[in-house]
């Protein structure tokens, strides 16, 4: 039940963070403020609700793969007793979802700088 409950509390969490961090009206405001606009929305509370309406689906997303991500190393080590009758007494084999997210943020940063380091070579050249 551990595993389930972990789940859930991630999926939770998630999306009492972006509720906190997320405040759709605010950067529909600062949007009509600044004269920018979402295509085919019109400015205000229209946008408001479309941004709400995104945010919603990409924490749906996002609460999911965080929560799989944070069990991962629960399957892992079922799936190796269950085929293999090995069980980990030593911790040897710990994986932490913490440890995961943090290998796929580096990764995903250091993309990003490679990006960005081929982007200024290319103008460089022209």
């Amino acid at each position: 039940i551990y595993p389930l409950m972990y789940f859930a509390l991630v999926v939770a969490f998630t999306y009492f963070y972006t509720s906190i961090v997320f405040t759709p009206d605010e950067i529909a405001e600062n949007l009509q403020k600044q004269g920018g606009f979402v295509a085919g929305v019109r400015p205000g509370k229209d946008t408001a609700n479309y941004l709400s309406k995104i945010m919603r689906r990409l924490t749906l997303f996002g609460s999911i793969t965080l929560g799989l991500m944070a069990i991962l190393p629960f399957v892992v080590e079922f799936l190796l007793y269950t085929f293999t009758g090995i069980q980990d007494t030593t911790g040897s084999l710990t994986l932490s979802g913490t440890g995961l997210l943090i290998i796929a943020t580096v990764a995903l940063e250091n993309l990003r700088q490679i990006d960005s380091r081929a982007l200024m070579i290319t103008y460089d050249e022209v």
